[in-house]
């Protein structure tokens, strides 16, 4: 572990996304730099509205599935490769850089095909290595025990933070390297925001964790790295408690000490 500490995974390059190909002037993000560490937790913060979310979607592409028109400037490397280059297998792409959403999302399906539905649509048929899958993805996120003997019943019935952590392992399932979370804990109740934070933090030791989150207090706890985004620009990236003890700019210091007070 201690060989992967600096070890840069991910990079924006003076990265700009547009929505309007044909309104360049007005970019959601503008010229935004900074590097993912391996097996760390990066929470990105700042006001409603000024692209945490839209930076999230750029990093696996995902946003090209809701709209045409998108376009780049700048880099984002992934194990120093472009992302947006031409020979870039989006597919591939989004199986190593998994999302989870704000709001839970399960299938419409029974928690092992939840879990299953993506090893299939890989190539994986074999039942025995499904069953495998299964079990492991829903141990690494703690919910192996609470549904081992119902797994052919519906995610529908489980509770939120049940949902929340069958979508994780739904995830896992894909063996990703960098796991991508827009708000997760954001509709859970306060015991199951707990588990789902305790397993956040559990995680990094085997991935890398880029967390949307509009809680200071939860950036704080769990996140190594701290990127403050204001109006589709970096204004501060840092370690975490540089960012919130000493923070270099005034507008974070203004923003931490507004939310905190």
């Amino acid at each position: 572990m201690k060989g992967n500490k600096n070890k840069v995974i991910l990079e924006f390059i003076d990265f700009s996304f547009f929505y309007n190909k044909q309104k360049r002037e007005k970019p959601t993000l503008n010229k935004i730099s900074f590097k993912i560490y391996l097996n760390s937790i990066t929470a990105i913060i700042g006001p409603s509205g000024c692209g945490k979310s839209t930076l999230l979607a750029t990093i696996n592409r995902l946003h090209e599935i809701n709209y045409f028109s998108t376009d780049v400037l700048g880099e984002v490397k992934f194990h120093d490769q472009s992302i947006y280059g031409s020979k870039t297998n989006v597919v591939k792409l989004r199986k190593k850089i998994g999302l989870v959403f704000q709001k839970p999302a399960p299938f419409p399906m029974s928690i092992y095909e939840n879990i299953a539905f993506a090893p299939k649509i890989h190539g994986e048929h074999n039942g025995k290595k499904l069953q495998k899958i299964v079990e492991t993805s829903l141990k690494q996120v703690n919910l192996w025990e609470e549904v081992k003997d119902r797994l052919q019943t519906s995610a529908l019935s489980l509770s939120g933070g049940q949902q929340q952590r069958l979508c994780l392992a739904r995830c896992l399932a894909n063996e990703p390297e960098i796991i991508l979370m827009d708000e997760p804990t954001s509709s859970l109740d306060p015991i199951s925001r707990n588990k789902v934070e305790e397993l956040i933090f559990s995680l990094k030791k085997k991935y890398t964790i880029v967390l949307v989150t509009h809680s200071l207090n939860q950036a704080s706890k769990l996140s190594d790295y701290v990127a403050f985004l204001s109006k589709g620009q970096l204004v501060e990236f840092g370690k975490t408690n540089h960012v919130f003890v000493q923070p270099k700019k005034k507008e974070t210091l203004k923003y931490i000490t507004e939310r905190t007070e």
